[in-house]
């Protein structure tokens, strides 16, 4: 992947290059992740749980 020395400016072409660059080498499937956060909400002595579940399938999307 192609890394640049600053971000380029929102909504350029090599904005979207790059975005497509880095979601065009994750495999297609399922990705989870799970975390806490401390300190968080009404009850803030207990730490709150947190996943998120993506599906990446790429099969019909140009090139």
């Amino acid at each position: 992947m192609r890394r640049l020395s600053s971000p380029p400016a929102t909504g350029s072409s090599a904005t979207a290059e790059l975005e497509h660059e880095s979601v065009a080498v994750v495999p297609d499937g399922v990705y989870t992740a799970e975390g806490w956060l401390d300190k968080y909400g009404v009850n803030r002595d207990l730490p709150l749980k947190v996943g998120v579940m993506a599906t990446i399938d790429l099969t019909d999307s140009a090139d």
